[in-house]
């Protein structure tokens, strides 16, 4: 028998309810690990305080790859419109979504873009959640794939990472690698003596 687990999230500065927010695609924290690796498209607002109805955005499978039908999910790619659900509870969401249409209205894309970081899953294929992180340094190609560099810790530091290596691609047939995105902020080199630019 599986036990439960129970995660906190604090209330992040940059998750502004008190705005306008319909139509927008927000990613929402998955139970299994807490990570924000859900997607909700916000439909109706129905008043000041905080209740809205979201429709939750199901992956579309791509004709090139079995990875969908084999028990994988898809965190990245095109995705449809799927069941409504009403919300109430606003800690659920995690960051606003860089959403596009694609060739019709409930055809939603939603891939890395250039600056942002990501998680890449190491064991792609397997059910296991190994991740390594990476800034994002080309917007995504349907071509090509997305140029990237790993992200490291930095030292002496628990929550700043730096760049490492080079730039590497990732294919579009590795573009299920990319788990969740991670949100972050670039440091510029002046928010301490310490604190290295570029890092995030």
């Amino acid at each position: 028998m599986t036990k439960s687990k129970s995660f906190e999230y604090p209330d992040p500065d940059f998750s502004d309810f008190d705005k306008d927010r319909y139509g927008q695609v927000w990613a929402v924290y998955d139970t299994l690990d807490g990570t924000p690796r859900f997607y909700g498209i916000i439909r109706e607002i129905f008043s000041l305080e905080f209740k809205l109805c979201i429709a939750w955005l199901e992956p579309e499978p791509l004709n090139e790859t079995k990875w969908l039908y084999e028990g994988f999910l898809a965190y990245c790619g095109r995705f449809r419109i799927g069941n409504l659900e009403h919300i109430e509870v606003h800690l659920m969401f995690s960051h606003l979504v860089c959403a596009t249409n694609g060739n019709n209205n409930d055809a939603i894309k939603i891939f890395p873009v250039k600056g942002e970081s990501w998680a890449l899953l190491k064991d792609w294929g397997s059910k296991n959640l190994n991740y390594e992180f990476v800034e994002v340094f080309s917007n995504y190609n349907e071509s090509i794939g997305v140029h990237v560099a790993y992200l490291d810790k930095t030292k002496g530091f628990t929550s700043l990472f730096h760049m490492v290596g080079n730039l590497f691609l990732v294919p579009v047939k590795g573009i299920f690698r990319f788990s969740h995105r991670i949100p972050s902020m670039k440091m510029i080199g002046m928010e301490r003596d310490d604190f290295p630019e570029g890092s995030f």
